[in-house]
């Protein structure tokens, strides 16, 4: 894989091992509530329509205007985000399901102060990993790979990463979950692009080329 195809994997790379870092001292909650008492109005409203970028439908419908344009792209896109949401939530409910997201634990404790934006969700469990993020990862990493300029490469990586900040600064997410969401995400689709659809092993699905 060329240099250039690698700038969104690099990129989550350095985001993941800031991430653990900052992980290493802080407390999940407290990274939570750090970012959360950073609010200002228009963040509010950024914040919210930006999160559902990672939502199922604009993945769907994304994919469905790509395959009017190019079908390939599409379906590749459609791919990454199905089979990356279907191990997110299989783990959200089958494996870590007892894992509670920040308002639980918020609205548990005596002396807690927070700030919920506007329009946030009431959601207190299935933390881990969260859908949101490995949606936006999963979709974001698929159009930086059939990029060819490195600033829209760059481009993408940023979108996806402030997907993933949205969960933690509207209390839906721990950062662990959003990182989990990362990892997911871009590797599945970095498995489907790289490794089936470019060693041609995609080819019952597909019969056309990307261009170059």
């Amino acid at each position: 894989m060329k240099l250039e195809k690698e700038i969104f994997i690099l990129l989550t790379g350095a985001a993941l091992l800031a991430a653990s870092v900052l992980s290493f001292w802080q407390a999940q909650l407290e990274i939570s509530l750090s970012l959360n008492q950073f609010h200002l109005r228009l963040l509010d409203y950024l914040a919210y329509f930006t999160t559902h970028l990672g939502d199922g439908v604009f993945a769907v419908l994304l994919s469905l205007y790509l395959m009017y344009a190019s079908f390939p792209k599409g379906l590749l896109v459609l791919l990454g985000y199905a089979l990356s949401s279907g191990l997110t939530q299989a783990l959200k409910h089958l494996v870590f399901y007892d894992l509670h997201r920040p308002l639980w634990h918020l609205e548990r404790m005596a002396n807690a102060v927070y700030y919920l934006p506007p329009g946030a969700e009431h959601v207190y469990n299935n933390s881990f990993p969260s859908g949101h993020s490995t949606t936006a990862f999963a979709i974001f990493a698929m159009l930086s790979f059939f990029a060819t300029a490195g600033r829209e490469k760059v481009m993408w990586f940023f979108i996806a990463l402030t997907v993933a900040f949205t969960r933690i600064y509207l209390l839906q997410h721990f950062l662990i979950d959003t990182m989990a969401g990362a990892v997911i995400g871009t590797s599945i689709s970095y498995l489907i692009y790289f490794h089936l659809y470019k060693q041609s092993r995609l080819d019952f699905l597909l019969n056309l080329k990307l261009k170059k």
